[in-house]
């Protein structure tokens, strides 16, 4: 379970900057700069700054439950993999529609995030005897 507070933590931090408005850094190179061009897109969206805290109080509820080994955070966890996979595929599918030929890597994401999904609630569902001690 160390592995999935450490997960927490990050996912914590990443809503964090979200909730600041960072949404996300390139770094590019090129032959005619030695050194690394760095941008950061910031937004001032609202809905982003909401989902980016309503993120951050499910994740910490997840740590707490988990470091103190609360059933509610084994519940929580079901929720957490459903919306997981549901925004993946989601966002998949709108990433994609958006490019030609968009039905190719839709056709290799979606079973990649099932397997995923799948592999998650598997190992999940083993984690339940950690919450009942």
């Amino acid at each position: 379970m160390r592995f999935v507070k450490i997960v927490c933590i990050l996912f914590i931090l990443l809503n964090l900057l979200g909730m600041a408005g960072f949404r996300s850094v390139h770094v590019s190179t090129s032959d005619q700069q030695p050194k690394p061009k760095i941008q950061t897109v910031i937004t001032q969206n609202v809905d982003n700054k909401i989902f980016s805290g309503i993120s951050v109080i499910i994740f910490a509820t997840m740590f707490y439950g988990i470091e103190k080994k609360k059933l509610i955070a084994w519940k929580l966890g079901w929720i957490v993999i459903a919306y997981s996979f549901l925004s993946f595929i989601v966002s998949v599918i709108i990433s994609c529609l958006k490019i030609p030929d968009g039905w190719i890597p839709i056709v290799i994401a979606v079973p990649i995030g099932v397997i995923v999904t799948i592999f998650m609630c598997v190992f999940w569902k083993q984690q339940k005897g950690y919450f009942n001690k």
